[in-house]
C-alpha cells in the first residue's frame, strides 16, 4: 500500500514573465537640427551670404537647437520581453510554424518600440503579450506535438497582432486628429489587452497540462517504488499468480 503523502493537485497560476529595459532615442532632435541646417543653407543661397562668419553661426545654432530639442524629447525606456533562441523542435512542420510566429513577434516588437515614443502606457501593455507569445513558442519547440492545439494562435492571432500594431502606427502618422482614426486606435488598444488575456490563458493551460502529466508520472513512479520497498514488485506479483 502506498503510504506516501498525497500531493495536492496543482492549480493554474499567472505566467511569470521577464523583461529588460531598452532605451530608445527620439528622432525629433536630429530631424529638427537637419531641418534647420537645410533651411539655413537655402536662406544663405538666396540671401547671398558670402561671409565666413555665417558658418560658425550656423554650427553653433544647430548645436543649440539639438541640445534644446534633446532635452525636450529625452530617450524613453521600452520594456522588451527577455527571450532566448528556440531549441530545435525536430519537426519540420513545427519549425515552420515557429519561424512564422517568431517573425510576427519580432515585427510586433519593432512596432512596440515605435509606439513607446508617443504612448508609453500602451507599449507597456504590448510587452506582456509578446512575452507570452515567446513562452508559447518555446513550449512548442520543446513539445512539437502540441502544435496541433495552437493552429489558431499561429495562423490568426499572431498575424493579427502584427497587423493591428502596424495599423496603429499608420493611424498615428496620418490621422491623429481624425475622429475615426482615434476611435480605431482605441479599439486596437482594447484588442491587444484582450489578446494578453487569451495568450496568458493559453500559456497557463499548456504549463498546467504539463504539470498534470508530470504529476501523474510521479504518482505512478512512487507507487512502484512503494511496492518495491514493501518487498514485492509488479513482476513478482505476476509471477506468483501464474506460478
Amino acid at each position: 500500500m502506498n503510504n506516501l503523502p498525497k500531493k495536492p493537485t496543482p492549480t493554474p497560476r499567472k505566467p511569470e514573465l521577464e523583461f529588460i529595459l531598452k532605451r530608445k532615442r527620439s528622432p525629433v532632435p536630429w530631424l529638427v537640427t537637419v531641418g534647420f541646417i537645410g533651411a539655413y543653407g537655402v536662406y544663405a543661397v538666396f540671401a547671398a551670404l558670402t561671409s565666413w562668419i555665417h558658418i560658425p553661426i550656423a554650427i553653433v545654432s544647430a548645436m543649440l537647437i539639438y541640445t534644446v530639442t534633446k532635452r525636450m524629447f529625452p530617450p524613453v525606456e521600452v520594456k522588451i520581453p527577455r527571450r532566448a533562441a528556440l531549441p530545435p523542435s525536430g519537426s519540420g512542420e513545427a519549425d515552420k510554424l515557429l519561424g512564422s510566429g517568431e517573425d510576427h513577434l519580432k515585427n510586433a516588437e519593432v512596432s512596440m518600440t515605435k509606439i513607446a515614443a508617443f504612448n508609453r502606457g500602451f507599449a507597456d501593455e504590448i510587452a506582456p503579450v509578446l512575452a507570452c507569445g515567446h513562452k508559447i513558442n518555446t513550449y512548442v519547440a520543446e513539445n512539437p506535438e502540441k502544435r496541433q492545439n495552437l493552429r489558431r494562435y499561429y495562423n490568426y492571432y499572431l498575424p493579427q497582432l502584427d497587423k493591428l500594431l502596424r495599423a496603429y502606427l499608420t493611424f498615428r502618422r496620418h490621422g491623429l486628429d481624425g475622429r475615426n482614426a482615434s476611435t480605431a486606435m482605441t479599439e486596437i488598444e482594447g484588442a491587444v489587452r484582450a489578446m494578453y488575456t487569451a495568450f496568458a490563458a493559453q500559456l497557463d493551460k499548456l504549463l498546467y497540462d504539463m504539470t498534470l502529466d508530470i504529476t501523474t508520472d510521479i504518482d505512478v513512479l512512487e507507487s512502484m517504488l512503494s511496492d518495491t520497498a514493501g518487498g514485492t514488485s509488479g513482476e513478482d506479483k505476476n509471477t506468483n499468480i501464474t506460478g
